[in-house]
């Protein structure tokens, strides 16, 4: 199921001028989230996972029937978006989402595709809906690079089943063992992350695909229905044949919500037709940026 985001109504004028910016301050174990002293109204958006796998993480009613408030972003998250420490260490995002989400939720609780749906949203409502960004033509015989622009307030958005309910099952279709796995999280993403540093700095084979499935996984069973020991699930991945991994890996993105590829670009030079991400680039938190 898909619906357009509709966030061109919206009032993005930031009226209450800041009187004072706090600082940024930060130890070596914390970091300090500055808070404006006036913030703008907050909007009520809809969640592509309609809130229903927060039962655990809060009370909040309107999260949990599929709704969260968040306000635009004012000086004080472009000073953080412009810190480079915390751009590299990946907080600069989970900082913005601690000041701009007014619902009673931490942004690390929430699941990564709400996250991702909340970043183009608080672009949207923070610097309009107008993105322009790099694509490449994925012909082999063309492969030039050209500017291409979109209204992200008209990007179809996947929104996640109803009915889903965690752990999810997926039966692999030539093993036919179980996995039961959960869709990621704020905090799965910051785990990654760490492994993803701590990989580029090593001469060892990358194990991230590996170690993700184990963050994603809760139980594994084989075919005869025993349960496998959690100490033996790298090794019972890493000896899956690639069909396998393949379909766990499409069953998770299928399960998962999120915002869906631009469709039909036509390349300027060749004509050659494509879908694509749109990519988060330093200019997404910019207006006007070209």
């Amino acid at each position: 199921m898909k619906r357009d985001i509709d966030i061109s109504s919206l009032n993005i004028a930031n009226k209450s001028p800041l009187d004072e910016v706090p600082e940024i301050k930060a130890n070596k174990n914390d970091v300090k989230v500055p808070t404006p002293v006036m913030e703008p109204p907050a909007e009520t958006v809809e969640l592509p996972s309609h809130g229903k796998l927060y039962q655990d993480v809060t009370d909040d009613s309107d999260i949990l029937e599929g709704q969260i408030k968040i306000r635009p972003m004012t000086l004080t998250e472009e000073k953080i978006l412009a810190t480079n420490r915390l751009i590299k260490t990946g907080q600069a995002l989970d900082m913005v989402f601690k000041n701009c989400i007014k619902s009673k939720i931490d942004p690390l609780d929430l699941l990564s595709s709400d996250r991702l749906f909340l970043m183009f949203y608080l672009r949207g409502i923070s610097y309009g809906n107008e993105y322009t960004f790099t694509l490449r033509c994925p012909n082999p015989m063309c492969g030039r690079q050209f500017r291409y622009t979109v209204d992200i307030s008209q990007q179809p958005v996947k929104e996640i089943n109803e009915d889903i309910e965690e752990p999810i099952k997926a039966v692999l279709p030539k093993t036919k063992a179980v996995i039961y796995y959960h869709l990621p999280r704020g905090r799965d993403e910051i785990a990654l992350r760490k492994l993803e540093e701590k990989t580029m700095h090593s001469s060892d084979v990358d194990n991230t695909a590996t170690e993700r499935f184990m963050m994603l996984i809760d139980k594994i069973e084989a075919p005869d229905g025993t349960e496998i020991e959690k100490k033996e699930w790298r090794a019972f991945l890493n000896s899956l044949i690639a069909y396998d991994i393949s379909y766990l890996r499409e069953d998770m993105t299928d399960k998962d919500g999120g915002i869906e590829p631009i469709k039909n670009v036509a390349c300027p030079y060749c004509g050659e037709e494509f879908d694509a991400d749109i990519p988060v680039t330093v200019d997404f938190f910019r207006v006007g940026a070209r």
